[in-house]
């Protein structure tokens, strides 16, 4: 979002949610599904996985790495069926 300058509010309107559950994803409050990933990667025109690169150079904790295989692995099912 950030690096193709576009607003959350544009963001939010552009996949149907509030400008604050967009704020509550890219601040990790709240863990997107992967239907809705895919949604916004195509939106945004980047590859899914690089919405997982942290740019800001922070850790991940244990809990935020079970939440992200969670939804890999949520992902991996969606494909598979």
């Amino acid at each position: 979002m950030q690096e193709k300058n576009i607003p959350r509010d544009t963001l939010a309107e552009a996949m149907g949610v509030a400008p604050a559950t967009i704020s509550n994803i890219s601040t990790g409050k709240v863990y997107p599904s992967v239907k809705f990933l895919i949604e916004v990667s195509e939106y945004l025109d980047v590859d899914i996985r690089e919405m997982f690169v942290s740019t800001k150079g922070g850790v991940l904790t244990s809990v935020d790495k079970q939440k992200l295989k969670d939804v890999l692995n949520e992902g991996i099912n969606l494909l598979n069926s």
